[in-house]
């Protein structure tokens, strides 16, 4: 410890300004026995007179305002965010040499730590609104935006759902009487979208309106967008009207060419283009289901708890049984040389525990189960995906974790697109892996092998993450 720490410790400013008029970068920097320096301790106190210590601590020029403790790997603004010293950290801020993206040990900046100590700038995962506000950007050629036209957008924009009489009809769509019958409220108010699943050519969406509580919008041929959109193409997302008023849609899954909603009463219902039987029924040519559809056959008597689909395959399952069907390319579970097609739903025998999510493309099928293992699906074979573990601690070592890291991390969810499969945990991590190659005769299988591609604010190429306290991070690499 030196003078500077005990002058401080003790309050006597007369003595910490001759000593720190006198004293080199060297002595402005030192740390105590923990690690920390000066700087850091006043900082993080809260008393009156801690601020005018900061401020002449600043005003000295051997002072590096970015040295990090050694325990936690907390920068100065670290310790006056954390503790509220809201002053020390204006002044550590006005400074254009405070670097406010280093991160702790825990991989936190100054800003995140910050946010742990605010309330409700993590919501509680159990109290999340039923419904939230949609917004869409991007390549908009196959009209799958939702804003009404087929122009691109380079920002996100909010895609405005106006409420509809079951009918189809929007507000300026209803005769005089019913406007005038209406009060300002109900005018101004706007669907909130519940789920949400976009295809290469449609994107279809679940409102919490209390009827027809289904919409979509893209390219209407097949039948993709229900009976209403005909040949052409529907920019706006338009509520599919087919559905009897009393079915509420809670869970969708789209392909390419089709689409899969599952209701409140756990049915399945399909529409689109049924080429490779992935409708869940037999279609007679040109394989076109415009109508949802009821998949009845070995679905009758189950109540599903979720689905999932792809360009030529799609898949359900309940609380005990998980169910495929579409073009076999070994990825659904049972042998594709047996059944390379399979037109109505089928139990996969290979899955003997209760799913949790599922994601399939047209080569491989990823299966959470509620034992939090992974298993992929693929080539007629089945292997667990094994994910890198988390540094690990020595049991007598106690580390500081915010508030808002988990101890306990756990797989949430599985993604797919065409090509690769990711997870995210409970710590909000995302790993991506791909599909190995077969393996030549003779040869052991390739195991799957897992990247960590972000982790707490981890930069990587073509990342775009939304995070559970609302906010939208990107990473591109450079």
């Amino acid at each position: 410890m030196t003078s500077l720490h005990a002058y401080f410790y003790y309050r006597d400013q007369v003595a910490f300004q001759r000593q720190l008029a006198a004293a080199s970068a060297t002595d402005v920097n030192a740390r105590d026995w923990l690690g920390r320096t000066v700087l850091h301790l006043a900082c993080a106190a809260l008393d009156a007179a801690a601020t005018e210590y900061v401020r002449m601590l600043l005003a000295h020029p051997g002072i590096s305002v970015n040295l990090q403790d050694v325990e936690s790997h907390w920068t100065a603004l670290h310790r006056a965010l954390y503790n509220g010293n809201l002053s020390a950290g204006i002044l550590l801020l006005q400074r254009s040499d405070t670097d406010t993206a280093l991160k702790d040990v825990e991989g936190y900046r100054a800003f995140d730590l910050y946010n742990t100590t605010v309330e409700d700038t993590m919501p509680n995962k159990y109290n999340i609104p039923a419904g939230l506000e949609l917004y869409t950007w991007g390549a908009n050629r196959n009209a799958s935006l939702g804003h009404g036209n087929t122009d691109d957008r380079i920002h996100p924009e909010q895609v405005v759902l106006r409420p509809r009489n079951v009918d189809g009809r929007d507000a300026d769509e209803r005769d005089a009487g019913s406007r005038k019958s209406e009060t300002i409220a109900l005018k101004l108010q706007h669907a909130l979208v519940r789920d949400v699943q976009m295809s290469r050519l449609h994107t279809v969406v679940v409102t919490d309106e209390s009827r027809v509580n289904i919409r979509a919008c893209g390219f209407a041929s097949t039948g993709r967008l229900g009976p209403g959109g005909g040949q052409h193409t529907q920019p706006s997302l338009s509520p599919i009207i087919q559905l009897a008023s009393d079915v509420k849609i809670t869970a969708i899954a789209v392909g390419q060419d089709h689409t899969l909603a599952l209701t409140s009463d756990g049915v399945v219902l399909s529409w689109g283009l049924g080429r490779f039987s992935q409708l869940g029924y037999d279609v007679p040519a040109p394989h076109v289901q415009s109508s949802p559809r009821v998949i009845s056959g070995p679905l009758r008597r189950e109540r599903v708890r979720g689905v999932a689909a792809c360009k030529s395959a799609s898949a359900c399952w309940t609380d005990n049984v998980l169910f495929t069907w579409g073009k076999n390319n070994g990825q659904l579970g049972y042998d594709k040389n047996a059944s390379p097609v399979q037109p109505i739903p089928r139990v996969v025998t290979k899955v003997t525990k209760p799913v949790i999510s599922v994601a399939l493309n047209d080569t491989a099928m990823v299966c959470l189960l509620s034992t939090q293992d992974v298993i992929l699906l693929c080539n007629d074979a089945q292997s667990r995906v094994m994910f890198p573990s988390p540094t690990r601690l020595p049991l007598d070592f106690l580390a500081y974790r915010p508030p808002q890291a988990s101890r306990t991390i756990t797989t949430a969810q599985v993604f797919c697109n065409e090509s690769m499969f990711s997870t995210v945990s409970s710590a909000g991590e995302i790993f991506t892996f791909n599909v190995p190659t077969p393996p030549a005769p003779g040869e052991r299988p390739i195991p799957v092998q897992p990247q960590r591609v972000w982790a707490l604010r981890k930069q990587w190429s073509a990342v775009h993450v939304c995070r559970t306290i609302g906010s939208l991070s990107s990473r591109l690499r450079r």
